[in-house]
């Protein structure tokens, strides 16, 4: 027979747990009450931008914080990462999806963003194209933070 002690701790666990669904169920889905991505300059560190995406399986299957593709002499070095929360950088999805989660959980956010940065190069000059993507990937972490949106 289950002593009292642990049968109150665990009608306990379960009331709390209970308590907290109906509460998260009465919070609403968030809602973005501000953007500010439309008025992301174009034009960074003499760099010109421009809006493209890539196909979804892209997405699906680049894992990596640093890819070289090579193709007819050409190289495209990528650098990306996952941010979170304006100013929270994370390595991979898996984390950015724990981070959403929480988000959404404790402050009722639900925000974050892949971002890429490019650069192509040909013959041996991957090592110095690195650098300097790296130099500008540094420009726009230290940007986007200022045209994050806004959520409650």
């Amino acid at each position: 027979m289950m002593n009292n002690k642990a049968f109150i701790f665990s009608l306990f666990v379960l009331l709390l747990t209970l308590g907290l669904t109906i509460w998260q169920g009465q919070r609403g889905k968030p809602a973005v009450l501000q953007t500010r991505l439309e008025a992301l300059p174009k034009d960074l560190a003499g760099y010109q931008g421009s809006d493209s995406r890539f196909p979804d399986s892209v997405y699906r299957e680049l894992n990596a914080d640093y890819v070289v593709a090579h193709k007819d002499g050409v190289n495209n070095v990528l650098l990306h990462w996952y941010q979170s929360d304006g100013t929270k950088v994370l390595s991979n999805g898996f984390q950015q999806n724990i981070q959403r989660f929480v988000g959404r959980i404790l402050h009722n956010r639900n925000d974050g963003a892949y971002v890429q940065v490019s650069a192509f190069t040909t013959g041996d000059d991957v090592a110095s194209t690195r650098l300097r993507l790296k130099d500008f990937a540094r420009e726009v972490l230290n940007l986007l933070p200022e045209y994050w949106p806004v959520e409650g």
